[in-house]
């Protein structure tokens, strides 16, 4: 039986609720709302590729936006993948394992990374892989996250974000707002899920989407592909694009967008009323001009959603915009409150 089918039969069996290839909820009291305790999240919405082979690490250092040699076995580092213009294809967070490096990002665009990037591999000794069946990611949100190490044998917790810890049966990211990644084998997840279940209560895929929301942490997926530069979705403040590093697809216009400072277009914090959408477009209420793409949404807990949305840059903060295709329902700016999302309009 394929890995991910008996992984997602487990979580059924545990009461997860699951509707397109997303848990959707661990029964009614599930809520997306961030809480002092911890909470587990099986991110079936999320897949990892593998890249290994002697030459994996020229290989990604000629073809990503991050700098691969500061990626260790205990060091983490969000990327991205453009075309020739400098457009995202996808964007992820990249780890070295005992042997292969190893990127999360949206399930969906797995597939889509590895086969454009065994477009480039020609003579190099290098092997592409999508591992999404076989290495479960879960998900450890809140701010008692780091109590549940001990019990997955990842004790000590990361001291910083995107270091890595790694356990007998898992390997651990620490990232921003509270929140940490666990890659676990196939063969371990089930059991690991028990464990940590005992200290932190399940939650559905809600949760973990709000956190990273809030962090900042716009993942490209397919309704969003080829969209945005690198600096537009802040990429370059996580990290995640190496002003210094050689010549990679799309570098030129990288380098020439921040060295000249031509973005004119960010990343902002926004609240709608309406349910949205990455892709779904942003118009301002009064005029109706265009205002910018919605890049990432979760459910808020009080209600109404959270945005993350590419915006032009001189809109003021006291703007009222509205989704295109949503009754003219309203959107407003928020607050970042302490994560890496920019204030893009001031």
């Amino acid at each position: 039986m394929n890995a991910q089918l008996s992984w997602k039969d487990f979580l059924v069996a545990q009461g997860a609720r699951i509707r397109a290839d997303q848990v959707t909820e661990f029964g009614p009291a599930d809520s997306p709302a961030r809480e002092e305790r911890a909470r587990i999240v099986p991110l079936l919405h999320f897949g990892v590729v593998g890249v290994s082979g002697a030459d994996a690490e020229a290989f990604l250092q000629a073809q990503l936006t991050c700098d691969v040699g500061e990626v260790g076995a205990e060091t983490a580092r969000f990327g991205g993948y453009c075309n020739p213009k400098g457009r995202l294809i996808a964007t992820f967070l990249i780890l070295r394992a005992a042997d292969r490096y190893l990127m999360v990002l949206p399930h969906a665009m797995a597939g889509v990374l590895a086969e454009r990037l065994r477009k480039y591999v020609l003579r190099s000794k290098v092997g592409i892989d999508d591992l999404s069946d076989q290495a479960p990611l879960l998900g450890i949100v809140g701010k008692a996250w780091t109590e549940v190490l001990a019990a997955a044998n990842l004790d000590p917790a990361p001291r910083q974000t995107l270091a890595c810890v790694r356990g007998r049966a898992a390997s651990l990211v620490a990232l921003p707002q509270d929140c940490a990644l666990v890659i676990a084998a196939a063969r371990d997840a089930p059991a690991l899920w028990r464990t940590l279940a005992q200290v932190a209560p399940p939650a559905g895929a809600a949760a973990w989407d709000w956190q990273q929301l809030r962090a900042g942490i716009a993942m490209v997926v397919p309704a969003t592909q080829e969209a945005f530069l690198p600096q537009m979705l802040d990429l370059d403040r996580l990290g995640g694009v190496s002003y210094r590093k050689g010549c990679y697809p799309g570098q030129e216009i990288v380098a020439r967008t921040h060295y000249l400072g031509e973005v004119k277009r960010g990343l902002a914090l926004l609240h709608s009323e309406a349910a949205a959408a990455p892709g779904d477009e942003l118009l301002v209420t009064e005029s109706g001009e265009a205002a910018g793409v919605v890049a990432s949404a979760a459910a808020a807990p009080t209600g109404g959603w959270d945005l993350l949305a590419v915006v032009r840059r001189d809109l003021p903060r006291r703007a009222m915009l509205r989704l295109k295709d949503a009754g003219g329902a309203g959107v407003s700016f928020l607050e970042p409150q302490g994560s890496p999302v920019s204030s893009t309009a001031q």
